[in-house]
This record gives C-alpha cells, structure tokens and sequence, in this order.
C-alpha cells in the first residue's frame, strides 16, 4: 500500500513530471501515474518520509532532513481537510474534500513557499490567480 504524506496529495493533481534528483523523478512520476489509473485504490496518509519521499537525499533514516522540511505543509493540509493521520483514503475521495474547501489563501498558506511550479498546482486544482 503507497504511503503517501499531506502535502503530497495537493502535487499529484499538478504533478507534470518535474523535481528533485533522478530516483525522486520517477518513484514521483510513478506514484502519480498509479494514483491516477486507480484513483479509487486505497493509499495510507503518513505524516514523514512517505514513498515519494524514500529516494529523495534530505530523507535519512526516515526522517526528513531538509532545512525546511514539509511537515509544516502536511499538518496544514490534515487541518483544513480535517483528515487523519495513518488512516487509508482513495485519491478520488481526498481530491473530492479538497476541491470543496479550497481557496486562494487555503493554496497559498499551504503552498505559496514552493519553489517547483505552483502555478501548474494552481491551475490545476481550479485556483484563479
């Protein structure tokens, strides 16, 4: 079952195909891939080191090293969902919640210190600039 951390599910919906080393890329490129064929198959919501998380070179010992880390954009994404940790969700199910009280202020008080490509997630999960 694919462990998949908060911040997470708000880039598989923009993901298109960019970040990180070359193991990141395509463990990211195929999670994605995989949640959306079976956007109904069951994953787990962790708060760590998820499986996109596992080739990346800031996760040691899993745990996520990073000067700033993502776990701040984790506990905001279960907080506005109001989701819970080490509970299984579908993609299809999370992306229901979300699409329904998400926002500008939402998006950026999660994602505006992203430095990948914000607009793409954006537009991605319908948030008008």
């Amino acid at each position: 079952m694919i462990e998949l951390r908060g911040h997470h599910i708000l880039c598989v919906k923009g993901y298109t195909g960019w970040g990180g080393s070359p193991q990141f890329f395509d463990t990211m490129t195929h999670i994605v891939h995989e949640l959306m064929a079976k956007p109904d198959a069951r994953f787990i919501l962790v708060d760590s080191v998820d499986d996109i998380c596992k080739p990346c070179e800031w996760a040691v010992d899993g745990t996520c090293v990073h000067a700033n880390p993502p776990k701040v954009q984790d506990d905001k994404v279960i907080k506005y969902f109001n989701l819970a940790v080490d509970k299984k969700y579908s993609y299809s199910e999370l992306a229901k919640i979300i699409e329904s009280k998400i926002n500008q202020e939402i998006f950026m008080d999660i994602c505006g210190a992203c430095s990948e490509k914000i607009e793409i997630c954006k537009r991605a999960w319908g948030i008008n600039s």
